[in-house]
């Protein structure tokens, strides 16, 4: 299945997704003492039927207000809660080879769970 970079690029700033398409950086949601969790910029899922879409938008160009941004997570490997950037490789089915690696940039905007 081909993509078309420019419209995922161009949705994913439509939405507001924090994410930086040169240099692959995503802001992080939230941190707990096990994982990290950040919106992916590749994939929205229907918060109805749980089904996992490639952009927030039908065919028609009509948003989907149903569709939100997929809740990725890696693991926490300093279990730290200290603001620093994390390399990771994106498991998002929808990445290709040119978008898999990522930054997940933990900063003071992160929400910070300090308990399960």
């Amino acid at each position: 299945m081909g993509f078309d970079y420019y419209y995922i690029i161009k949705n994913s700033l439509k939405d507001k997704v924090i994410y930086n398409i040169m240099n692959n950086k995503i802001q992080a949601e939230l941190i707990n003492l096990t994982k990290i969790y950040y919106k992916c910029p590749y994939c929205w899922t229907d918060k109805n039927s749980g089904k996992v879409f490639n952009t927030r938008y039908f065919k028609n160009g009509n948003i989907a207000k149903n569709r939100l941004p997929t809740l990725h997570h890696h693991g926490n490997p300093n279990k730290s809660y200290e603001n620093r950037i994390e390399d990771r490789v994106s498991h998002c089915e929808f990445a290709t080879d040119l978008t898999r690696s990522i930054e997940i940039e933990i900063t003071n905007d992160t929400t910070k769970k300090y308990n399960y």
